[in-house]
């Protein structure tokens, strides 16, 4: 007897192929948001790194005018190369802000794919469980007729 080809073949291949493309769609997008994460944890060293700096800067500068060491024209150069750090500051802490946001769109773009995929996986599961149950069928089918004909045979001994 030639074996019956499940129906529904055709869609279970496309869900499996879906389920694939979602998974290739979720790993793209953990690797952006690592990439994110990535660039916003080195801005923020950067950041504390010129933080850092910019303390011992004017520790040694505080130092230097207690001991009575620094002139007028030191004090306007401290005063000018202390508004050029707030400014770095300032820029650095806009670049953190933003590569924060960046790393919160891809956290959420990671988010969706994930949802994406358990949802394709759903759909490739239910018609799967169906394929399962469609050739247990089929098997028990078989197995009646078989059992019947051999019945069959049986009886007219």
């Amino acid at each position: 007897m030639r074996r019956k080809k499940y129906p529904l073949e055709v869609l279970l291949g496309l869900r499996v192929g879906r389920v694939k493309e979602a998974t290739v769609e979720l790993a793209s997008a953990i690797r952006e948001r690592e990439v994110a994460t990535e660039l916003r944890q080195e801005l923020e060293t950067l950041r504390a790194r010129a933080a850092a700096e910019a303390t011992i800067v004017r520790d040694a500068e505080r130092e230097a005018l207690a001991r009575g060491e620094l002139r007028v024209a030191d004090l306007q150069r401290g005063g000018a190369w202390e508004r050029l750090v707030q400014n770095e500051q300032r820029t650095l802490e806009q670049k953190v802000e933003g590569a924060a946001l960046v790393e919160q769109g891809a956290a959420n773009h990671e988010a969706r794919a994930r949802d994406a995929l358990a949802g394709r996986k759903a759909d490739a599961d239910v018609v799967d469980k169906d394929r399962s149950r469609y050739l247990e069928r089929v098997r028990k089918r078989i197995v009646a007729i078989e059992e019947e004909s051999a019945s069959e045979a049986w009886r007219k001994r």
